[in-house]
Formats: structure tokens, C-alpha cells, sequence
């Protein structure tokens, strides 16, 4: 999944604000005495905003990620922080406004194994743990 465009949610935030969509993926297999017993891929993410007033921040998050849910994690978050700032604000900090935004892949850029090299490479891992 990539998302695109998240810069369009800015104005959902009426104090500084931080928001954030992420997805991980990882892959497995397994073997037990050479047998394939697991061969799974699975993709997880979310969204997660926080917001800061008077010293304090708030946060909120979800697994699902429609406009619809950031718009929840963004409320969430400003009104998170207007209640810790009530309770425990440390005076009118203010941290810098206007819209920032950054795009960072973290997979790696090294050649993907086929499936079949990574069952081999499994197997003979699975054949020097018998033998040992």
C-alpha cells in the first residue's frame, strides 16, 4: 500500500500537529524435518496523529486508514492535548506551523530471493540442523 496526498489532511489540525500512515510487511516460511509447515506474508499499518499544545502532546492511532480515520486520530489527538494541556499545560509553547512533509522506504534495495531459492536455502538450513 502507499498512500498518497496525506499533505490534503494538514488543515484537520487546529494546533502543531504530526500525522503519520505506515505500513509493514514481512514474509515467512518454516520447515519441520524438511516439510513446508508455514509459508505466510502479511502487510500491517496504520494511521497515528499527534498533536501539541502548551507543552504537552496528544496522540491517537488506528489500524485502518480512510479519510474517515484520520479524521478520527487527528480529533483524537487535538483533544488529547487541549485536556492535558488544561490539566498539566507548562505555558503557551508553541512549536512552528505550516506543512512539512516526508516520504521514506525502508525496504531494502538488495535483490529479491525467488521462492524457490529461499525454500532451498531453508532446506539446506533444515538438512545442517538434523545433521548437527
Amino acid at each position: 500500500m502507499r498512500y498518497e496526498g496525506i499533505e490534503r489532511h494538514a488543515g484537520l489540525f487546529t494546533e502543531y500537529g504530526e500525522l503519520r500512515v505506515q505500513e509493514n510487511r514481512s514474509a515467512g516460511i518454516a520447515l519441520v524435518n524438511g516439510n513446508l509447515v508455514r509459508n505466510q506474508r502479511s502487510a500491517t499499518g496504520g494511521v497515528s496523529a499527534r498533536a501539541f499544545k502548551d507543552g504537552v502532546w496528544g496522540f491517537a492511532s488506528d489500524p485502518i486508514v480512510t479519510d474517515a480515520t484520520i479524521a478520527a486520530a487527528v480529533a483524537t489527538a487535538t483533544n488529547n492535548a487541549r485536556f492535558l494541556a488544561r490539566k498539566e499545560g507548562r505555558g503557551a509553547k508553541r512549536l512552528p506551523r505550516g506543512a512539512f512533509s516526508s516520504d521514506h522506504d525502508l525496504s531494502t534495495g538488495k535483490p529479491r530471493l525467488a521462492f524457490a531459492e529461499l525454500m532451498d536455502f531453508a532446506r539446506g538450513l533444515d538438512a545442517l540442523i538434523a545433521r548437527k
